[in-house]
């Protein structure tokens, strides 16, 4: 939120915006908890 451009989205499009970042948001959630499922996997070679 620090960016103009998410604060600009969030002003002109608040109800947009929200489903966005809740989107992002778990996606980044995915990848973080496919790459803690990679350490595990290359830990054990």
């Amino acid at each position: 939120m620090n960016e103009a451009r998410y604060a600009s989205l969030t002003r002109s499009f608040p109800e947009r915006a929200e489903v966005l970042f809740k989107e992002n948001e778990e996606a980044a959630m995915a990848r973080y908890q496919h790459l803690l499922k990679l350490k595990d996997v290359y830990a054990e070679v």
